[in-house]
């Protein structure tokens, strides 16, 4: 038992000391995260990228926030609900940089800051990312236009073979397990979409036997959806 300058009886003295040491490094670690944000407006983006927050937060395709998810009967989602990473958050861990990232995501939480070289490493990691971001935005624009002049295949309800490139696969958890979107084109380049408990590999070419599903379009590009694929 110990008692403290104001008159206060301490009955745990280690857990007061440790206690004591606790909030003096929490306000120095919030007096540094402080000092260094005012320090450059750009270390507030240096931050929400590392931690994935803000512009860099992942969203979800349904348009609600991961909050909006939670409700008194837990987490609820639709079939139109899959996580969608911030590119820039996607590359990155790309290019050797990922051990060195969850150092600085440390440093940043255990101190409030980072130092001028670390400020600079991140800086620099960013500015890679978002450069990838722009050639992938690039590349994706080149592919629209080549799909820009995509037809229906087909009739609905028609069972017919498709030789099919796979472009993108997405997956997401819904009430009856994971489920796949693949969009995938044929050698004329349609787009054509296969949405089931199938996950394709993407690059990879299939002949597959489908019955079509429904034509639509979608981002000004029809889009031909396919149901019950078999591969031939």
């Amino acid at each position: 038992m110990r008692l403290t300058d104001g008159g206060t009886v301490i009955h745990n003295v280690g857990a007061w000391e440790q206690g004591r040491a606790d909030a003096i490094k929490r306000n120095a670690t919030i007096r540094r995260s402080r000092e260094w944000l005012a320090a450059d407006p750009k270390n507030a983006r240096l931050s929400d990228w590392l931690n994935q927050r803000g512009e860099f937060s992942t969203k979800c395709a349904c348009g609600r926030s991961t909050q909006e998810h939670q409700t008194p009967y837990g987490y609820q989602a639709t079939e139109k609900c899959r996580e969608i990473v911030h590119p820039a958050v996607r590359g990155m861990f790309k290019g050797g940089f990922g051990d060195m990232l969850l150092q600085m995501q440390f440093a940043l939480d255990e101190w409030g800051s980072l130092t001028p070289r670390q400020t600079e490493i991140v800086a620099n990691a960013l500015a890679r990312s978002e450069s990838r971001v722009a050639e992938w935005a690039e590349k994706r624009a080149a592919e629209q236009a080549a799909l820009a002049n995509s037809q229906h295949i087909g009739v609905v309800g028609e069972r017919r073979e498709f030789t099919l490139t796979v472009d993108r696969v997405f997956s997401f958890e819904n009430a009856y397990g994971v489920s796949y979107i693949n969009i995938c084109h044929d050698a004329d380049n349609n787009v054509v979409v296969y949405k089931g408990s199938k996950g394709w590999e993407r690059g990879e070419t299939l002949r597959v036997k489908a019955t079509v599903k429904e034509h639509s379009v979608r981002d000004d590009v029809a889009q031909t959806l396919i149901q019950r694929p078999t591969i031939i």
